[in-house]
């Protein structure tokens, strides 16, 4: 491996370790051979992986209707399920009372929600923090 005048040892498909090549030369040229990788690519593309192993996905609320005919939701991040509403007679219900925790407004004592299996009522609180700062930077 050697930086500057050769090009790193890349695989059949001229890649390395999902690192894209470079297809300027050290002169600022475009090259028309095969593509160099140089240290400013490679330094880029490993702060890019590094942010998006850091930034956790944003907890999302999923409405649904299940066969007994009732409305529900549920709060998810990733796989995990963080809450699970009782079931509404009526989708308005249901997504009425997903606004309300949209702005913040959960109690763990609240009835007509439950906590997944292994979450705390602080990854809830910290989940529709994180959703109402993403909303609050979009504006």
């Amino acid at each position: 491996m050697t930086f500057g005048s050769g090009p790193l040892e890349a695989g059949p498909d001229h890649r390395i370790a999902g690192i894209r090549p470079c297809w300027f030369n050290e002169f600022g040229g475009l090259t028309s051979s095969q593509p160099r990788f140089c240290l400013l690519c490679l330094l880029s593309d490993h702060q890019i992986r590094e942010e998006q192993a850091s930034s956790a996905p944003l907890a999302v609320f999923k409405q649904y209707r299940e066969a007994d005919g009732k409305f529900y939701f549920k709060l998810v991040e990733g796989e995990r399920v963080l809450l699970q509403s009782i079931g509404f007679d009526s989708p308005k219900d249901a997504g009425a009372r997903v606004g309300v925790l949209k702005r913040g407004a959960f109690d763990e004592a609240d009835a007509d929600v439950m906590i997944g299996d292994g979450v705390t009522p602080e990854d809830v609180h910290a989940a529709l923090a994180a959703l109402l700062a993403a909303e609050a930077a979009k504006a």
